[in-house]
């Protein structure tokens, strides 16, 4: 988007440049043409405008004060200077003729280049129109495309956060497990410690269950009046 905006305006500068220079360069075929129709055909050739006094050059002038006749610095619409220059004298041998033919094609010549100025006006405001135009689409495309790029890359980091989450409860889960499964090893071990007592002393035990069971036998006896002598 930023090299197709720098492409832009360079393009846009190439277009006022020649669009400026064409306009300038019609004025001057037209004050030219108009500079010869003074000569070849005074009823055709116009007056240039007036150029519009300031205020304080109307005071002056309201004064009485003749002000100089200068023409403008700049041709008009444009910021080409005009040359100031004075064209020389023509020599006193030099004799006009006014030869209608031939000012027909000079003046012929000069609508030719102002049509052909004109064109290249007209051709650049369409060519500037249509890279305007596909500039402005391309934008609104690079636009949607990274707006597009957003959500996707906003959907993608609300997913990984999801995972991260699962992960952790999943990590602590484990932990829990593992810690139960810890106390359940731990209760085994401690009941297969206590049957192993168990069986391993089982007959010892069965035995004095044995003895102790006839000494209550014969205690009982001896309390009942039996004699074991």
């Amino acid at each position: 988007m930023a090299e197709a905006t720098e492409q832009r305006k360079a393009e846009n500068d190439a277009f006022q440049q020649s669009q400026s220079e064409l306009t300038a360069a019609t004025q001057l075929i037209n004050k030219a043409k108009n500079r010869l129709y003074k000569f070849y055909n005074p009823k055709m050739y116009k007056e240039p405008p007036a150029r519009e006094l300031t205020e304080e050059e109307r005071i002056a002038q309201n004064m009485g004060e003749v002000l100089p006749t200068e023409a403008p610095k700049y041709i008009a619409g444009t910021k080409i200077e005009q040359l100031q220059e004075k064209p020389a004298p023509a020599p006193e041998t030099m004799k006009y003729e006014k030869k209608t033919q031939a000012s027909g094609g000079i003046i012929a010549l000069m609508d030719m280049l102002i049509k052909d100025c004109e064109m290249q006006l007209e051709s650049g405001a369409q060519d500037e129109a249509t890279a305007q135009s596909d500039y402005e689409k391309l934008m609104g495309g690079a636009k949607d495309a990274v707006k597009q790029d957003s959500t996707s890359k906003n959907q993608a980091q609300s997913s990984h956060a999801q995972a991260n989450e699962d992960h952790n409860a999943a990590e602590q889960g484990r932990a829990g497990k593992n810690d139960e499964l810890y106390a359940k090893n731990e209760e085994i071990s401690d009941l297969h410690g206590a049957c192993d007592f168990l069986i391993a002393n089982f007959d010892f035990r069965k035995a004095a269950r044995a003895n102790e069971v006839d000494s209550l036998k014969n205690a009982k006896a001896v309390l009942s009046g039996a004699n074991f002598s």
